[in-house]
């Protein structure tokens, strides 16, 4: 308070008095506090410090906005593959299951080819998802599709011997040589 002894002196002052030796001084301002006026010098430097390392740091995840982009569609699209890969496993686990309560029902009995054990599953499995087959067992289910169906092959049919010469029933090679040459065949 050093300074107000220029202004004051020892004498009290009226107001007219200490404004007019306020403004004779220069040095001296004065303002409002409550008003928002005044911020110390020490306060002010600090601020402007902080403000330029928040706008350099805004600038830096301004430049680090598309990395981000690129890190959220990776996350995305891993996010989607693994759904994928999980619903891709619980179908086959479904399908594993079908096809352990499909394969008993056949017993020994052989398909006439792959189609038709293919087209046979498929209709098993529409089946069992019908509300008229609830509650029936799988064998009903089954027996009801296979009844007066074709789909197995024959175990009685007799076994045919290929024929002796070439294995395949056709010229010997040396027949064949003859022909192409337009000579007559043994």
């Amino acid at each position: 308070m050093e300074f107000l002894k220029n202004v004051f002196g020892d004498k009290a002052l009226t107001f007219a008095e200490f404004s007019q030796a306020v403004e004779a001084d220069g040095k001296i301002k004065l303002i409002n506090l409550a008003d928002g006026g005044y911020v110390a010098k020490e306060k002010l430097d600090k601020k402007i410090t902080e403000l330029s390392e928040a706008q350099a740091t805004i600038e830096t995840l301004k430049g680090n906005g598309e990395d981000v982009e690129k890190l959220r569609q990776t996350i995305s699209d891993y996010e989607t593959k693994e759904k994928n890969r999980a619903d891709a496993e619980a179908k086959a686990k479904e399908l594993e299951a079908l096809k352990a309560r499909f394969n008993p029902l056949k017993k020994d009995n052989k398909f006439l080819n792959e189609g038709t054990e293919k087209w046979m599953f498929e209709e098993f499995s529409k089946a069992l998802t019908l509300e008229e087959n609830k509650g029936k067992s799988d064998t009903d289910i089954y027996e009801a599709i296979a009844k007066d169906k074709n789909i197995y092959e024959n175990p009685n049919s007799k076994f045919v011997n290929p024929p002796a010469s070439g294995g395949d029933g056709s010229k010997s090679d040396e027949d064949k040589i003859r022909a192409v040459m337009g000579l007559p065949t043994k």
